[in-house]
């Protein structure tokens, strides 16, 4: 009986000491940030399944073309890119896809 009392202690030790605050899971936190995700990954999905076959080809043109430019214009380092080259690679290949008509989902 001891035992018991001891190991049910601890289990709700660990769970109320746990990495996320209980509070967290209760306001739902951890959920709403899911549903977001999942809402952005289906308007994105939308988004580019709408688009003409045609534009889907120039689209793919235009990534292999924009990569180049970008890695050239702005290369991120091999390993542990700081986020000031990662956002100013990222804006050079936006700005490319843009001018070339195939903007990407995030613009559009």
């Amino acid at each position: 009986m001891r035992f018991q009392i001891k190991a049910i202690l601890w289990i709700i030790s660990l769970f109320l000491t746990g990495c996320v605050p209980f509070s967290d899971w209760w306001n739902n936190n951890y959920t709403n940030e899911g549903k977001a995700v999942r809402t952005a990954l289906l308007q994105r999905e939308s988004y580019y399944s709408a688009e003409s076959s045609e534009t889907k080809a120039q689209r793919r043109l235009n990534e292999q073309n924009c990569l180049e430019e970008a890695n050239r214009l702005s290369p991120l380092p091999a390993r542990h890119p700081d986020d000031d080259k990662a956002a100013e690679w990222g804006r050079v290949y936006r700005r490319c896809m843009s001018r070339k008509g195939t903007p990407i989902w995030q613009d559009g």
